[in-house]
């Protein structure tokens, strides 16, 4: 078996598919149920970690070639990247919150959407819609009903 550096120095110098292939393979387990447990048990996390992760390896591969123990770069890794989606996730949330309480405030209620500044509430643009289908509705109803009378 190959060992994780030479790997890493062929990946580098040729970007052999197959060499970074086997060091993903060889250690795809310990990134993944690293990333896993960082990001709560979230599966679709850990696997965008694990990806960020194997990505970084591919472009760091020169340099990894010399690290002591990849094992523990990878694991290192993977609680940094992790890191990064949850502070951008948590980032996103804010900008969430923030968005809906301004259309809280706005007086737009629970069921509203801020598009560029305007609040509109779902329940407001339904009754909108139902009174103006309303007003074409009636008169042509009105005007069958009349000629069934006759």
């Amino acid at each position: 078996m190959i060992d994780d550096a030479e790997l890493l120095r062929r990946y580098a110098a040729d970007h052999s598919e197959n060499d970074i292939g086997a060091l993903v393979r060889r250690h795809v387990d310990l990134v993944y149920s690293s990333a896993l447990r960082q990001v709560a048990g979230d599966h679709h996390r850990a696997q965008e970690v694990t990806q960020m992760v194997f990505i970084d390896l591919a472009r760091k591969a020169a340099a990894l070639a010399r690290h002591p123990v990849l094992a523990a770069w990878l694991h290192r890794s993977s609680c940094l990247a992790a890191k990064s989606v949850r502070r951008s996730e948590g980032r996103r949330m804010k900008y969430e919150r923030a968005a809906a309480n301004e259309a809280f405030a706005a007086g737009a209620g629970d069921d509203a959407v801020v598009i560029g500044g305007i609040a509109l509430s779902y329940g407001e643009g339904l009754a909108a819609a139902m009174r103006r289908s309303k007003e074409i509705i009636e008169p042509r109803l009105l005007s069958v009903s009349a000629l069934d009378q006759h």
